[in-house]
């Protein structure tokens, strides 16, 4: 399980920013499969799971921020999603 109590991220630049602030909580358990020799191993994994984001609201990150909040959109909502990892790996 892996928890991001700050998981925020800023668009734009300049005189224009918008800056996100969010929670992120993602979970995942699967397996881990593959073949291992003496000096090379190759392995592959899937993991299912989950991530819960909490929005936080918007911020602003320039000068002409005001014109771009009139109408902010949620805050305080959150998000459950199932996503799923899979990956391929060799080691040396």
């Amino acid at each position: 399980m892996s928890v991001y109590p700050n998981d925020d991220f800023a668009l734009g630049g300049g005189n224009l920013g918008l800056i996100y602030r969010r929670q992120r909580i993602d979970g995942f358990a699967g397996v881990l499969a593959g073949v291992r020799r003496d000096r090379f191993g190759a392995f592959a994994k899937i993991r299912p799971g989950f991530t819960h984001l909490n929005d936080r609201g918007i911020d602003c990150g320039g000068d002409v921020c005001a014109f771009v909040l009139i109408t902010p959109p949620c805050t305080n909502c959150t998000t459950h999603n199932f996503s799923t990892r899979v990956g391929f790996g060799l080691r040396f």
